[in-house]
């Protein structure tokens, strides 16, 4: 799996870099897609931050999520429950057809 981690004008940690990488991989794990590039942007305003997901599986289907919260965790939380959420839709959706 291609998971690419960065911060914009912003510093990630190896904590925040190995929370956010084991968390994409067990949603990708869950439902057995194989993507070719995982983007996680970190980005911060002025009293939030922002983690932005980007990931593209073929040559029609990507997904992305956005969510901002004032904790950088709770960001990446939320943001991965959205992004769960779109993938078990679009599998659910592959399943009826």
């Amino acid at each position: 799996m291609n998971i690419t981690i960065s911060g914009d004008n912003l510093d990630i940690g190896e904590n925040l870099n190995f929370f956010t990488r084991e968390r994409i991989r067990l949603v990708f794990l869950k439902y057995s897609f194989t993507p070719v590039y995982c983007n996680i942007t970190f980005s911060k305003d002025q009293s939030s931050f922002n983690c932005y997901i980007s990931s593209y599986f073929n040559g029609r289907v990507s997904f992305q999520s956005k969510c901002s919260d004032r904790d950088i965790y709770n960001s990446m939380k939320v943001c991965a429950l959205k992004f769960e959420k779109q993938i078990r839709r679009f599998k659910r959706c592959l399943k009826v057809y």
